[in-house]
């Protein structure tokens, strides 16, 4: 079945198939013409619209929070970044969000990244879990220690998120697992 919330070109669809239709009635017998006929298809798409902006779907909800720890990491804004934290994180290097946070606070102390954007973004939601698999192409600030080696980076990430109890998502462990086509871990980063 397809998600309406997540596709809302469905309802486009739809609202083009009554604009044929409302327009083949009127063709055909005229004296059944009726002023609000030609609105419908217009009421059709714009509840596409309507549903589209007013709500919110997991997939979406997963997207802005991925979307807003790259910006965060960015902006050296760690603070951004433990909000999107599970209090029961853990990874392979990290036995706590407390320790990842001082993790990030060591490595953002000076810039890293200019951009970051997508190679490839997969996710699977299990409610109340998900799990995403991205591929990131990072710009890294010239500043940095890293841009010895080169000004792109590859990154790919498995990340697990969790439904908390208000209903937001919060990244519960994340694994990097490769640096440039190299296999990687948590446990190769230096601070």
């Amino acid at each position: 079945m397809v998600n309406i919330f997540q596709y809302p070109w469905l309802l486009l669809i739809l609202s083009f198939i009554v604009l044929v239709i409302v327009t083949s009635i009127r063709r055909s017998w005229p004296e059944n013409n009726h002023w609000w006929q030609p609105i419908l298809p217009l009421l059709v798409a714009g509840a596409a619209f309507a549903v589209d902006m007013l709500v919110v779907t997991d997939h979406e909800a997963i997207e802005t929070v991925i979307d807003s720890v790259m910006q965060a990491a960015i902006a050296q804004d760690t603070e951004t970044i433990d909000a999107f934290i599970s209090e029961s994180y853990r990874d392979t290097s990290h036995r706590s969000k407390q320790e990842l946070a001082t993790y990030c606070q060591r490595l953002l102390a000076e810039p890293i990244a200019e951009k970051i954007k997508y190679r490839s973004f997969l996710l699977e939601i299990d409610a109340p879990d998900a799990q995403v698999e991205t591929e990131v192409v990072v710009h890294l600030h010239p500043d940095s220690i890293y841009a010895i080696a080169g000004a792109l980076t590859f990154v790919k990430m498995k990340i697990a998120l969790k439904k908390g109890p208000d209903k937001d998502w919060l990244i519960a462990s994340s694994e990097i697992t490769s640096v440039n086509n190299q296999k990687f871990g948590w446990n190769m980063c230096r601070d």
